[in-house]
């Protein structure tokens, strides 16, 4: 509240919705006239040439906020703080962490899953552009606005859970195209009405999960044997589970205002690599080229170049030359290459 010449003003950042009451109490005269003059503005002051005017999308509403540099902080950067001790070392490692996706989208490329690895790459990108616009610098690299950004940050980050939860499924190609479709749609208009709700990152998680473990027990009971077996639990989908969990619970309960560099770096790390694990032993998956099974190729513990009868439509086997197609009926063949023909119509070897 400030008095020149007979007028008071205040200035009210971001005031609540609701009922205001303006009280007054003249003891200096006996007659006053008061005009009362209300209106909005954004950033007022320019945020007083301690930061930066951003539009944001908060609640589906959009505002205008100030982003303040580094030493200096309060809702117009009034504020002197102390800054910080390295913002370039913080701004370094926000960006470069996310070139731990790098492997993981090698790796679904070099496996054929185009779709998998635009994604993963388009959220490394959308990532480190956003840190590189979110800095304490004056001089900010943002190729978009900052809350456009965010929005991308958020969407590629939740699609990438999304796409990998489908690739644990195994579904058919018309059923992982659907629900690649019908997930994009949602994440996409959640993100857009609010990104930080819950429920946009619940409602993919609990469907995922839910027909990873359907899926799972369909293929227990047709193969009459548990799955996913133990060699598979503890080389991939154990280590990649406790990374993403650890990833959660750092930036849950881990993460300040003083360490957040740290912490979001960890973060970036441990979920490339939990996903990088989970994609790994399906690497050595792909079709029969002719109907063959080749007795060298892994696919079943103990028991190479046998095909089990899952009444599906494609057969696999594991090998470390990438995915190939197949049709027809699944041929079983020894180690001296003698075939010996097993008719599996429409059949499938899952990787046990």
């Amino acid at each position: 509240m400030r008095n020149h010449d007979n007028q008071l003003s205040r200035v009210m950042p971001h005031p609540p919705a609701g009922v205001w009451y303006l009280a007054i109490v003249n003891k200096l005269l006996n007659r006053a006239e008061i005009t009362l003059t209300i209106r909005t503005t954004d950033c007022p002051s320019k945020c007083l040439n301690g930061g930066q005017c951003d539009k944001q999308s908060i609640a589906s509403m959009t505002v205008r906020i100030c982003r303040c540099y580094d030493g200096f902080a309060g809702d117009l950067c009034e504020a002197r703080v102390p800054r910080s001790p390295d913002p370039l070392t913080s701004l370094l490692l926000l960006c470069l962490s996310n070139a731990a996706f790098l492997p993981t989208v090698a790796l679904a490329f070099r496996r054929g899953l185009l779709v998998e690895a635009l994604i993963y790459c388009a959220a490394m990108l959308a990532s480190a552009f956003y840190h590189a616009c979110d800095n304490n610098y004056v001089n900010q690299l943002c190729v978009f606005q900052f809350d456009t950004l965010g929005k991308l940050d958020f969407l590629g980050a939740f699609l990438s859970l999304w796409v990998t939860l489908l690739l644990l499924v195994d579904l058919t190609p018309q059923l992982k195209q659907l629900a690649q479709t019908a997930g994009s749609l949602f994440l996409m208009i959640g993100v857009l009405i609010n990104r930080t709700s819950f429920v946009i990152i619940a409602v993919p998680l609990g469907v995922g999960f839910a027909a990873l473990i359907l899926s799972w027990t369909c293929r227990c009971y047709t193969n009459k044997r548990c799955y996913p077996p133990r060699r598979l639990i503890l080389t991939s989908l154990l280590p990649g589970g406790c990374l993403a969990l650890a990833g959660f619970a750092m930036f849950a309960l881990l993460n300040t205002q003083s360490n957040y560099y740290l912490v979001h770096s960890g973060w970036h790390c441990c979920a490339a690599f939990a996903i990088l694990l989970f994609l790994i032993p399906l690497d050595r998956v792909r079709f029969l080229p002719r109907n063959r099974v080749d007795a060298a190729s892994p696919f079943e513990s103990g028991d190479a170049g046998a095909v089990r009868n899952c009444g599906i439509d494609r057969c696999f086997v594991l090998t470390s030359r990438g995915v190939g197609n197949g049709d027809q009926c699944c041929q079983d063949s020894n180690v001296h290459g003698t075939p010996n023909l097993v008719n599996y119509r429409m059949s499938r070897v899952h990787v046990i």
